[in-house]
């Protein structure tokens, strides 16, 4: 424990943020039920006593419980990690696919924006040649308005014994039901999940979007393609993943079966 009370690589919750008389304060909870801060507004501490009425105005009880207030910027210095957990409504529905980036599935990133053609009057077109169209791919299908939160997961480090690496995920609108997408055009891009040039490897990207079952007055279905992106060494690129969905109306999520490479060897004469 250090000396502010704050045990050290201890997870403690955060049960309110409020500002109150032009303070910015944080509620926290010990699950312990025991051992609190000693710092400015610990109970008792004379902080209080300069804030007449704060105690009434938060409806806060001075208890051994585990529970304590702190000043915003306090609560800044004394920790350094903060997690985020969405409870979801029992009306929402959870999809979840190992997958594996592995052999021919191992596409790569997505590919450099291609320069538009003269007489292509939609914008420009991706060139998919290096590979990048491989990678596992899953249509998704919705049937009304729906919010989803998406989620692409590696293996935990402690398990897998690998550094993290640097992932990405695509979600592109497309027409067939049938296909695999092999090219792109930029304006059915939905979302991209790690954008810009930043890429750095982590454990989890989370992102929100929602999707409709038209597009231009006109039925539409989406793909979803995870990637590694650039690695020195190849077969870091090989590895499991786990794509998670959450939805809030009931949808359609179907992995896409994987390409076939053949090769034969001819000649002209």
């Amino acid at each position: 424990m250090g000396n502010s009370g704050i045990l050290f690589n201890h997870a403690y919750g955060i049960q309110q943020v409020k500002e109150v008389d032009g303070l910015m304060l944080v509620r926290i909870r010990n699950p312990w039920g025991q051992g609190e801060w000693t710092g400015k507004f610990a109970d008792e501490d004379e902080a209080w006593d300069d804030h007449k009425g704060l105690k009434e105005k938060l409806n806060y009880v001075f208890k051994n419980d585990g529970n304590w207030w702190m000043k915003y910027d306090d609560f800044c210095a004394h920790f350094n990690k903060l997690y985020l957990c969405k409870i979801f409504p029992s009306t929402w529905s959870q999809y979840s696919i190992a997958g594996e980036w592995a052999g021919n599935s191992a596409g790569g990133p997505y590919p450099v924006e291609a320069e538009p053609e003269p007489d292509n009057h939609d914008g420009p077109r991706n060139d998919t040649n290096d590979k990048w169209f491989n990678n596992p791919q899953f249509r998704l299908s919705v049937s009304k308005k729906t919010n989803l939160i998406l989620s692409l997961m590696q293996e935990d480090v402690k398990v897998s014994k690998r550094p993290y690496i640097p992932v990405n995920f695509l979600v592109v609108r497309v027409k067939s039901k049938r296909d695999r997408l092999w090219e792109i055009e930029k304006k059915d891009i939905v979302l991209e999940a790690s954008g810009g040039l930043q890429r750095f490897g982590q454990r989890e990207i989370t992102k929100n979007c929602t999707l409709l079952p038209e597009y231009d007055k006109k039925p539409c279905h989406y793909m979803i393609i995870p990637n590694t992106e650039d690695c020195p060494d190849k077969k870091e690129q090989e590895r499991p993943f786990f794509l998670r969905v959450f939805s809030s109306e009931p949808m359609e999520l179907v992995q896409m079966p994987d390409t076939i490479e053949q090769q034969f060897k001819n000649k002209w004469s």
